[in-house]
């Protein structure tokens, strides 16, 4: 009867350390494709990070450059009109009357010449 029972005890024994051992392997089989998924959905997030970073960034650049064009237009719009404004100055300091009357024919004649 002893025997008996010791060699039951014996398989049973081998049966919860084949159950234990089986249960570990699917313990690490689960923890082994918790970390795959946790490194595929980690490489997403940094791809798709890295994506956003690019598209802000190009939109960015996108309205810097259109900040700069509209900056120069208004510089040139600007340096028009002071020249404009200076010319107007020192045109109208240094012409006397009849300067003024041998342009406006001189621009006449030059229409009619045109218009001829």
């Amino acid at each position: 009867d002893a025997e008996k029972a010791r060699k039951e005890a014996e398989r049973i024994s081998r049966e919860y350390e084949g159950m234990i051992k089986k249960a570990r392997e699917e313990a690490q089989a689960i923890v082994s494709q918790g970390k795959s998924t946790a490194e595929k959905q980690k490489e997403m997030m940094l791809r798709d990070a890295k994506e956003q970073s690019e598209r802000i960034q190009f939109e960015a650049e996108k309205q810097i450059q259109a900040e700069k064009e509209s900056a120069i237009a208004a510089i040139r719009r600007e340096a028009v009109n002071l020249s404009l404004y200076a010319a107007s100055k020192i045109i109208g300091r240094n012409l006397t009357k009849e300067d003024n009357l041998s342009l406006i024919n001189q621009s006449l004649d030059r229409m009619k010449n045109t218009d001829a």
